[in-house]
This record gives C-alpha cells, structure tokens and sequence, in this order.
C-alpha cells in the first residue's frame, strides 16, 4: 500500500474581527526606504495622510 496526498483547496476571507468584544482595528503605514512610520490610528486616513507628507517631505524615498 503506497501513501497518497489529498490536497483540498480553500477560499479564504480575511477581515477584522467585529465581535463586540474584539479588540479596535488599529492603520499604520511604513516606509519602505527609510522605515519611518506612521502613528497608529483607528481612522484609516490619518496614516494616509502621513503617507502624502512624508513622500512630499521626502521625495526622493518616493522613487
């Protein structure tokens, strides 16, 4: 008797937990040249906006 594999495929979701008791979905971006980042918030637009100022501060970690 010879072993065989069962390969079984999936699709999977990745999501926040919204639980009531889940713990706050925190944003934060880095960057990749010089690894500044962001402060953390629970407002996606906030480390977005830190990402604008820093490539404009920064021109050249934007290329």
């Amino acid at each position: 008797m010879t072993p065989r594999s069962v390969l079984r495929y999936e699709t999977w979701t990745l999501q926040p937990d919204r639980e009531p008791d889940a713990e706050p979905v925190l944003y934060a971006m880095q960057c990749a040249v010089d690894g500044e980042t962001s402060p953390a918030s629970k407002d996606f637009a906030e480390p977005q906006d830190w990402v604008l100022r820093h490539c404009g501060q920064n021109p050249d970690d934007a290329r």
